[in-house]
């Protein structure tokens, strides 16, 4: 199945009428991942929010949100809740907030394949130990959450997402807090979940995750796509001013100075006691 994800023209409103989204129009289709980029605060998180419908309460969107044609903006909440984990998941912040405390890893992924996806509990219990063996949880599977490190738990909650075989995967700052290694093992298997034919956006503030994730970037500032196009295109030969000082920004791009030589030798330990 092939979806496509389109927002247009999309406002959000504060309890107050003050505009925290302004005019947000992007596309993600299947195969090719759509990112979101921007520092806390741009406002990408809202527009997740609204895809999902759960914006905070006092907020109110307006626009449009098109799943595969559907409208969601306009859909009931019981409608909506009935397309997650089966037509869009969601790779959320924190991975606790998808995981339950009182289950082992194996058991978690394992009735997502039972209740989603019909199988039978042996056929289930197999293909979870497989989704975990893919990355790299195999270990892992008696264990529970509170055991594994935020690499492991979000590794988790990703495994959880694919058994679900939604066709569209929303992750939402997928790599906070962990570190480069992680960071890019994150990336990779969202690019592969995508190269698979999922439609997927993501919500990042950090400029490697979008450049490892490639396909199509929006940067957001202040509520507003001050940018948008092929992601390779907009790192390499950005036009707008934010892009430029996000990516001035990354430690890759930071210059050291040079050392400066001081002339004379090292006086000898017993030369500087004297």
């Amino acid at each position: 199945m092939t979806v496509a994800l389109e927002v247009a023209g999309l406002r959000i409103l504060g309890p107050a009428g003050e505009v925290l989204v302004r005019d947000v129009s992007v596309m993600a289709r299947p195969g090719l991942p759509l990112t979101l980029l921007g520092e806390t605060g741009s406002g990408k998180s809202l527009v997740l929010q609204a895809i999902m419908g759960t914006l905070p309460g006092g907020l109110r969107a307006s626009g449009r949100i098109l799943l595969d044609g559907t409208e969601l903006l306009t859909a009931s909440a019981a409608a909506r809740r009935a397309l997650w984990g089966r037509r869009i998941a969601i790779l959320p912040q924190e991975p606790g907030l998808a995981l339950d405390p009182t289950m082992r890893s194996l058991a978690q992924v394992a009735e997502v394949y039972r209740l989603v996806r019909g199988l039978p509990g042996p056929e289930a219990l197999a293909e979870a130990q497989a989704r975990l063996a893919e990355l790299g949880l195999g270990q892992a599977s008696g264990l529970y959450p509170f055991q594994l490190s935020g690499g492991m738990a979000q590794r988790l909650a990703l495994a959880i997402l694919r058994a679900s075989a939604a066709p569209v995967v929303l992750a939402d700052e997928p790599t906070k807090g962990l570190d480069a290694a992680r960071r890019d093992e994150i990336a990779r298997h969202l690019r592969e979940a995508a190269e698979q034919g999922a439609t997927m956006l993501v919500v990042t503030h950090d400029v490697a995750v979008a450049r490892r994730l490639g396909g199509t970037l929006a940067v957001m500032r202040e509520g507003v796509v001050v940018e948008q196009g092929p992601a390779a295109t907009v790192l390499a030969r950005p036009f707008h001013d934010y892009p430029r000082q996000l990516l001035a920004a990354e430690p890759a791009a930071w210059t050291m100075p040079r050392p400066t030589a001081v002339a004379g030798a090292v006086p000898q330990g017993d030369a500087v006691l004297e």
